[in-house]
């Protein structure tokens, strides 16, 4: 999916949320990987700033959640994984059959 990508940002001059939605997929992950500059634009401050390092962090798990996405259908929820070590499971020093 390298269609467009809606985030928002935080106007430093207003404060308030702004809808960024002149991205699309592509371009952000590619300024992203490379660490160049995304900035955000506020229309009622007609100002223009780089999204913060928080910001961007928070838009990289978006987009990396966004492209694990089934295109047309929902995730299935998956069972909830163990986290339990082999000790407490019971398995420790068992070995996986050969095949």
């Amino acid at each position: 999916m390298d269609g467009p990508f809606t985030f928002t940002s935080t106007c430093p001059r207003c404060g308030h949320e702004r809808s960024q939605d002149d991205f699309d997929r592509r371009s952000l992950r590619r300024s992203l990987a490379l660490g160049h500059l995304i900035e955000g634009y506020c229309a009622t401050c007609d100002d223009l700033w780089p999204i913060s390092a928080q910001e961007r962090v928070l838009l990289a798990e978006a987009l990396a959640s966004d492209t694990m996405r089934a295109p047309t259908a929902e995730v299935p929820q998956i069972g909830r994984v163990s986290n339990r070590s082999e000790q407490e499971r019971g398995t420790a020093g068992r070995r996986s059959p050969k095949h």
